[in-house]
């Protein structure tokens, strides 16, 4: 049963069930109910899971305070952790133990419940860091917690922007899957590498680890857990401009509910982002605000995990309901200076500034001054994008032209031909003129920003919408217009979306 659990879960369960059933030595049997607890929750059965690590908690005649019943009790919350239900029934009932013990009482597995939990509701980074290192130089385990504990050391390292903490963790990270041999932690393995090298900027390494990752995670036999490739699949796509294509290839089994995971929820809420990005922004206020919902549901209010509440606000901005987002975006300015690492604080800084365009200039250097700090290349792309912006807004050209040059060389440099196109074209409506790149549009014949207009217009927007959406005058989408008419030999509004179906789009703007 345990080879079994490490290739196919679902044959897993009858010989883990009866090897539990037949076992008599009370510390091999919690061994055992541990084991038959993650064949459950890799086939996504959180209810039968916690069921099995309770019946053992019950009746094991351990005393309370011997180490493997604190082990169980930090596998019962790891288990519950995605499904609220199960959740508000064995929290407050088990709590999370304290580490203790030798090697073989999963210290290591206690400390990172404990990381875990205190990351997942927003308490200060500090104090969440130190015990994932603790956890991180405990001897592992014999055989069942390591690849999960590596997993959830690595998650909150990068939660806490530790980029080169992270880095140092992924050695470990892949050496013990490989030890084993599972396809599953292999593709996890791979997904948290590709995860550091995206924050890091370097999106072309980062694309290739993912790929990786879900290759060897596919929906066949993960279901439930090939949704970690997608989280990062998913920022990959947005800032390459390919949001709709992702979308498409993964309609087939990735668009319905990701079921009672910690990471189908964080998905959900990516999902959401991607389908704005794409367009479809009322499906993707949909995703995020059922995301919301169901984080909130299992205490995880920080930002770090999954910026739902400000892409909520973007997404109502976009639908002509930015006061509607505003007091969303206050609260995860709020949470993210709780938790206290830079990232997910100077998400949310940019995405105030665009609400509140009067001290929009504040919230912005703070923005750049923390990503500065991070070293996260792309997120200071992105800030730097929203800065130009708004100088050239404030009749400062020469200002958001300095910006934007800047952002430009890093977007390059990163290999984010989306991002890029988006910083272009604003470059170009505050007076720039970056150098041309050998194919960067792939046979667009329309510049960055005709192309957006054109796809604005295509939607239905009328110039005046076009115009808001975009913070250019509505004379220069009509001059946009003309231009795009000319140039793919039409007459007007109603051919555009059958002329615009075989180019390549630029991509929406996002925050």
């Amino acid at each position: 049963g345990l080879v079994e659990l490490l290739y196919d879960p679902a044959a897993a369960l009858g010989h883990l069930r009866a090897g539990l059933e037949g076992e008599a030595d009370p510390q091999a049997r919690v061994r055992a109910a541990i084991g038959l607890a993650k064949a459950y929750l890799l086939n996504g059965r959180t209810t039968d899971a916690a069921a099995v690590l309770e019946a053992e908690l019950v009746c094991t005649c351990l005393p309370a305070d011997h180490p493997m019943v604190g082990r169980l009790r930090a596998e019962l919350l790891f288990v519950s952790l995605g499904d609220a239900t199960v959740l508000d029934k064995t929290y407050p009932r088990y709590g999370i133990p304290d580490p203790g013990g030798d090697d073989d009482s999963g210290a290591r597995t206690v400390l990172a419940a404990r990381a875990l939990h205190s990351a997942l509701s927003g308490q200060p980074s500090g104090p969440v860091l130190q015990d994932v290192s603790a956890a991180l130089n405990q001897p592992p385990s014999p055989g069942l917690d390591s690849g999960l504990c590596l997993l959830i050391g690595g998650l909150v390292l990068l939660w806490g922007d530790e980029l080169e903490a992270a880095r140092r963790f992924c050695a470990e990270a892949q050496f013990w899957p490989v030890c084993r041999g599972s396809p599953l932690c292999r593709s996890l393995a791979a997904w948290m590498r590709g995860l550091v090298e995206l924050r890091g900027g370097h999106l072309d390494r980062a694309s290739e680890l993912v790929a990786t990752a879900r290759r060897l995670g596919g929906p066949e036999r993960w279901q439930h857990w090939s949704f970690a490739p997608l989280i990062a699949a998913a920022d990959l796509a947005v800032d390459r401009g390919t949001a709709a294509d992702l979308l498409a290839e993964t309609a087939s089994w990735a668009a319905g509910d990701p079921g009672p995971l910690l990471l189908g929820h964080i998905w959900l809420a990516r999902r959401g982002h991607l389908r704005v990005a794409g367009g479809d922004v009322r499906r993707g206020l949909d995703d995020l605000e059922e995301a919301g919902r169901r984080l909130v549901g299992i205490g995880c209010l920080n930002p770090a995990v999954a910026p739902w509440r400000s892409d909520a606000a973007m997404a109502l901005h976009r639908l002509g309901q930015g006061e509607d987002g505003y007091p969303l975006v206050e609260e995860e300015v709020r949470l993210a200076g709780r938790w206290g690492s830079p990232r997910p604080l100077a998400i949310a800084l940019r995405r105030r500034a665009l609400l509140r365009p009067g001290k929009a200039l504040d919230d912005l250097t703070e923005s750049l001054r923390l990503l500065h700090l991070a070293g996260m290349p792309m997120e200071r792309a992105r800030t730097m994008l929203a800065l130009g912006r708004t100088h050239r807004m404030r009749r400062s050209p020469a200002k958001a032209r300095t910006v934007l040059s800047e952002a430009r060389s890093l977007a390059l440099g990163g290999g984010a031909p989306g991002l890029l196109r988006r910083i272009e074209d604003e470059l170009l409506m505050a007076g720039g003129r970056p150098r041309l790149r050998g194919g960067a549009n792939g046979g667009n014949p329309l510049t960055a920003g005709e192309d957006r207009v054109a796809r604005l217009a295509a939607a239905g927007r009328t110039n005046e919408q076009i115009a808001g959406e975009l913070f250019v005058a509505r004379r220069t989408v009509e001059i946009h217009l003309t231009s795009i008419y000319r140039k793919l030999r039409i007459r007007g509004r109603v051919e555009l979306p059958e002329a615009l179906k075989s180019l390549p789009s630029s991509g929406p703007s996002s925050g």
